[in-house]
């Protein structure tokens, strides 16, 4: 065997064994670190936050994937009696939203 084809012949052994040991160590932080499931299933109490009156939007305070808790501002109506406003009626978070500022 030649003396290039030896050198080469250890350059790919040791890119195979380097491609190993990373794909391992890859593989190893994935399994303690994350979860993973393809049939996952969550369950919980949905809540309809419903504005007290019909009206404009003024402001909307919040956004999806944000925690609330009971009673907390989501947003304000102006309506024909005035200003009121929106607030969420128990601990949770906010899944998703609907509306957008200035909307009826």
């Amino acid at each position: 065997m030649s003396r290039g084809r030896l050198i080469l012949m250890n350059f790919i052994g040791i890119i195979v064994v380097l491609a190993l040991i990373i794909g391992g160590g890859y593989y190893y932080i994935q399994k303690s670190n994350y979860v993973s499931t393809d049939n996952a299933k969550v369950s919980g109490d949905l809540y309809t936050v419903v504005a007290p009156a019909a009206g404009k939007v003024a402001s909307w305070n919040i956004e999806e994937g944000k925690d609330v808790s009971k009673d907390d501002e989501v947003a304000k109506i102006q309506s024909e009696d005035g200003e009121k406003t929106v607030t969420v009626p128990e601990d949770g978070k906010i899944i998703k939203t609907q509306v957008k500022e200035n909307q009826m």
